[in-house]
């Protein structure tokens, strides 16, 4: 239980602060660092989505519900964000 509220902290606070510190002088980025910064921006944005589409189904799901709403309400920012970057980085690979 408690990795699963250090993850969804991390989601919500720790991510966006570095997505912030990474955005700072953005034009002065590498193309490589430009690519990774949006990967990691477009994926966590698609887990918070989901987070928060998953937030607003019913109640009753959330004590004793499906363990994959659990799953993905909590750690799909950082899922999100993880497969973003990689995925920016295998494009700028080719």
């Amino acid at each position: 239980m408690m990795g699963e509220r250090v993850a969804l902290l991390i989601g919500l606070i720790v991510i966006p602060v570095l997505l912030l510190m990474a955005g700072h002088r953005f034009r002065d980025r590498t193309p490589r660092q430009r690519s990774l910064f949006w990967g990691a921006l477009l994926g966590h944005t698609t887990g918070l989505l989901l987070t928060v589409t998953l937030t607003m189904l019913p109640p009753i799901w959330w004590h004793g519900g499906p363990m994959w709403r659990d799953f993905l309400v909590h750690f799909s920012m950082l899922i999100g964000t993880v497969a973003g970057t990689a995925l920016a980085m295998a494009r700028r690979a080719q």
